[in-house]
């Protein structure tokens, strides 16, 4: 499966109805936001053009991106916004560039790692993230569920009284990030351990690795997928904006210059079209 086709860079909702075909789930997360969440969306859900569609439905995959790891290389190799404090996540860059564990890469079934010790714990860590999140969103004391009149949609979820809808109305993913409980710090501290194992980096301590550490050795990884499948920058790069996103022609590509603060040491022309772990999967925007 393309690339895009796993990455919702869908331009008609029937692109993005036969990339999920058979899911029931896939992975979501807002084109331009302030935190880099990743979702479950329900199989029969639709999104517009504000979202970004992953047309995966493991635990394994959804750990990944919502590592430090994934969040740090989208915030290095994403576009703005704004004057400039608006990540806004571009799957050409964020994406089709990452450098995904060996062997737990889009492009590969899930059912083929499901074995794989490493997997594991990425989906198990991953799926406890998920289920506090959801249990502090919609908390079952103050919530009913409602089954959809249409068959096949997810239930709907409403509050019990007007007093539990005064409290759901705050309770957002953002809101819950800007008050960043220590339950919260510490299910992303266990998915962010379990993601670092998988790449085999046994010196991730308590608190992790520096961040340019990290974006160093996701940039080594990202260079050297390049070489083992010749997808080498040939020829100077086209600067959109300095120290932000670099295009050769219409391929993405991981170039020096968009890690320049991250990773000074990096002097030399670069690299990338699209990694290994990417080149065949899918992902893309909605269809509006």
């Amino acid at each position: 499966m393309a690339t895009r086709k796993l990455l919702g860079a869908f331009r008609t909702r029937a692109g993005l109805r036969k990339a999920k075909a058979g899911l029931t789930r896939f992975i979501g997360t807002p084109r331009v936001a302030k935190y880099r969440i990743f979702i479950w969306l329900d199989g029969a859900s639709s999104i517009d053009d504000g979202a970004i569609a992953i047309a995966r439905d493991d635990d394994t995959t959804f750990g990944i991106l919502q590592s430090k790891l994934h969040e740090l290389w989208s915030l290095r190799m994403c576009t703005w916004l704004g004057v400039g404090n608006d990540p806004r996540y571009t799957p050409t860059t964020c994406f089709e560039t990452f450098p995904f564990p060996e062997n737990l890469t889009p492009n590969v079934p899930a059912a083929d790692y499901a074995a794989d010790p490493r997997a594991i714990a990425i989906a198990v860590a991953a799926k406890k993230l998920n289920e506090l999140r959801e249990g502090w969103l919609n908390p079952s004391d103050i919530v009913r569920r409602v089954p959809e009149v249409v068959p096949g949609y997810p239930d709907r979820i409403l509050p019990k009284d007007d007093a539990a809808a005064a409290i759901l109305k705050k309770r957002t993913l953002t809101n819950l990030y800007n008050e960043q409980p220590a339950w919260l710090d510490m299910a992303h501290k266990e998915l962010d351990r379990a993601v670092a194992a998988a790449y085999g980096w046994t010196d991730w301590g308590a608190d992790g690795l520096p961040d340019d550490v990290i974006l160093e050795r996701l940039f080594k990884l990202n260079q050297e997928r390049a070489i083992a499948t010749g997808s080498d920058c040939r020829g100077p790069c086209r600067r959109i904006r300095p120290g932000r996103q670099a295009v050769h022609g219409e391929v993405p590509q991981v170039c020096e210059s968009q890690l320049w603060r991250a990773l000074p040491r990096f002097r030399r022309r670069v690299l990338h079209v699209r990694t290994l772990a990417t080149a065949r999967s899918g992902v893309g925007a909605g269809a509006g």
